[in-house]
């Protein structure tokens, strides 16, 4: 059901995430706990994507490390691939639950030495550090039942339906392109032959007018002649 949930969350509206430059997190702002299924402990998850085109190393620290189970504290992710962060509330401290907070702390580098972060950090330029505070709650609904694996084969007619109907959209684009292939070679077609027809009929009228002063001039010569 972990699965189904880091899904759910990496599938997000825009405005679920926080976004910074090169990177972006779900949730935007606050943690909302609470029991999927059969799991014990209350439970949520950072989903982190980095967008940036050099490495993600980064760090979760919280305000209560005896209350939680973060894995994994401290990971690198490489540019454009994303990970998960799963946070667990260990029941028996639900009910002092108050304002506990996480920050998280990443570094724009290629170096995948998370043993070293805390080096990193010290040593990197602020241009290169990313911070961001999140708040922690219980969620209203306190327990939640995800989509179970049925429901996504209940999904998959549909899916295949869309599939067919594609494939027949490719086909048809396909014809209307051979359609219009045809109709311009029959256009070509028809411009040599009016191009043909013109030089012809110019010709032609190029030899009649030819014909016409060949006449003429005759005509000319023999009227000189009959005069003497």
């Amino acid at each position: 059901m972990l699965r189904l949930l880091v899904e759910k969350k990496q599938n997000a509206e825009p405005f679920e995430w926080f976004e910074a430059d090169g990177i972006a997190i779900n949730p935007k702002e606050s943690l909302q706990l609470r029991q999927i299924d059969d799991e014990r402990d209350p439970i949520d998850l950072f989903v982190i994507k980095n967008t940036g085109n050099n490495g993600l190393l980064f760090k979760i620290k919280t305000t209560s490390p005896e209350k939680f189970r973060v894995r994994p504290s401290v990971g690198f992710i490489p540019p454009h691939e994303s990970d998960y962060v799963r946070i667990q509330l260990q029941n028996e401290y639900r009910p002092t639950l108050k304002a506990e907070r996480f920050l998280f702390m990443g570094i724009r580098t290629n170096n995948e030495n998370i043993e070293n972060f805390g080096t990193l950090w010290k040593e990197s330029a602020s241009q290169y550090k990313i911070e961001k505070t999140f708040n922690c709650h219980m969620a209203t609904t306190e327990s939640i039942t995800l989509p179970s694996n049925d429901i996504f084969r209940q999904r998959e007619p549909s899916i295949h339906s869309i599939n067919n109907e594609n494939t027949e959209l490719r086909r048809k684009i396909t014809e209307l392109g051979q359609r219009q292939m045809i109709i311009i070679f029959m256009l070509l077609f028809l411009l040599i032959v009016h191009f043909l027809f013109v030089v012809q009929l110019r010709s032609s009228i190029d030899n009649l007018t030819d014909a016409i002063t060949q006449t003429q001039h005759n005509s000319q010569i023999k009227s000189k002649r009959s005069d003497l």
